[in-house]
């Protein structure tokens, strides 16, 4: 049975196999490229009840190539289509039957044929590559793919499969479309030359804590550095950056877990005053315990006496039912995936969790917020959030300082021409 969908016949086939639920996957034309930026090169499908898949190619040397409007009615046909990577996939095609495999944390690597590597290796600066390689080459590697995908697809909860189809993936989607302009002079002296005005980033939502990294094209946008100069290579699309920096994250986020409340809205001086020391150095303080262990002499302080407990639960919880679940996602650190846990480590990874939750609702409400403006949110580092802000909607900004003051989360507010924040 034919497996290269070329003809019409064998789309007329495809359309009408009455298949209802596939795994699908997108080649693009070149694997460097962001989604935004790229061509689809050939698009994978496998039925879940065939004992085979089948590769429909749109843009590629040694096919006859199908209609991308083809390719697209057969996915409508579809009431489920699982993907490794829904993001990705739902730039190439928005549909709302995409559904993303929540796979075990950094589970999952493509697998690509020597043949694959033969060419890479042979031309490396073609940027359509994929478009030579044999298509049956190709097609190897989605068949191994989806056997991969189906041997580890052992996370089976649908609370965190809702929320992370519905929620994560769309929020960081749409950041990505949203793009993050540059300048590409001082963007070519700091990493690589573009021609376009902007870049895309991407995020990583596949991590062992649920916490994004953003690192693609050689650029670390969760890390770029501010003593360099390279964070001046990116300029706002519209008039200027305006940057909410939420303070004192994590402690604030402790504080709501074990049911604290500070006396002093200015938390780290509240540490300050707990250790006796300047508030500069309560910091350090206070998060060399947080990501470690927490200091004899300050365990009988009444936070970190609540903290201890509170560790000491969930490290419980953990060891007797196996997993320990955040609540917002519903997110499980599971014992057989985790490796080797303590209760401090299993701690930080279930706080990091919860702020990766956290930023979820926020950006949520952001999105809403801006819908129909020119405004947009345009970066996302752990606790802060930069927009890009067109002239005459800065009443979006006081809306968007009160959905932080809702979670009582306070904020700095940085503003500027370029990410190095060069005031007006």
């Amino acid at each position: 049975m034919y497996w290269l969908v070329e003809s019409g016949h064998d789309l007329n086939n495809l359309k009408n196999s009455g298949y209802d639920e596939a795994y699908i996957d997108v080649l693009p034309s070149d694997d460097i490229l962001h989604p935004l930026d790229n061509s689809i090169c050939a698009v994978y499908i496998r039925p879940l009840s065939s004992t085979k898949g089948f590769i429909l190619p749109i843009n590629h040397t040694d096919t006859v190539n199908v209609p991308i409007n083809e390719v697209i009615k057969i996915l409508q046909k579809f009431k489920k289509l699982w993907c490794q990577d829904i993001k990705s996939v739902r730039h190439y095609f928005p549909l709302p039957s995409l559904l993303g495999c929540v796979l075990p944390p950094n589970s999952f690597s493509f697998n690509k044929t020597k043949t694959h590597k033969i060419f890479k290796s042979r031309y490396p600066k073609l940027t359509d590559i994929n478009r030579i390689i044999p298509i049956v080459k190709h097609y190897e590697s989605f068949q191994e793919d989806y056997k991969n995908i189906t041997n580890s697809l052992i996370y089976n909860n649908q609370k965190y499969a809702d929320f992370y189809n519905k929620r994560v993936s769309m929020v960081y989607y749409n950041i990505e479309r949203s793009g993050f302009g540059i300048n590409s002079d001082i963007f070519f002296k700091h990493f690589y030359h573009r021609e376009q005005p902007f870049v895309h980033t991407q995020y990583n939502l596949n991590t062992s804590t649920t916490r994004p990294s953003n690192k693609f094209g050689g650029v670390n946008y969760a890390a770029l550095n501010k003593k360099t100069g390279e964070r001046s290579a990116f300029i706002p699309q519209n008039d200027y950056f305006v940057d909410f920096d939420i303070k004192a994250y994590h402690p604030v986020i402790v504080s709501h877990l074990i049911g604290y409340e500070f006396e002093d809205s200015d938390i780290h001086q509240s540490f300050a005053n707990m250790y006796g020391v300047s508030r500069s150095k309560a910091k350090e303080i206070t998060f060399q315990q947080f990501y470690g262990r927490i200091f004899a002499k300050y365990k009988d302080l009444s936070y970190f006496r609540v903290l201890l407990r509170k560790q000491q639960e969930l490290y419980d919880e953990y060891q007797s039912k196996g997993y320990l679940e955040e609540p917002i996602s519903g997110y499980r650190f599971e014992k057989g995936i985790l490796g080797e846990m303590n209760k401090e480590k299993l701690f930080n990874y279930f706080l990091q969790a919860t702020e990766s939750s956290y930023n979820v609702e926020i950006l949520e409400k952001i999105h809403e917020i801006l819908k129909g403006s020119q405004t947009k949110i345009v970066l996302t580092v752990y606790d802060s959030f930069l927009l890009d802000v067109k002239k005459g909607e800065e009443n979006l900004l006081t809306d968007i300082q009160k959905v932080f003051r809702n979670k009582d989360l306070n904020t700095s507010i940085n503003s500027g021409y370029d990410y190095n924040f060069k005031q007006s």
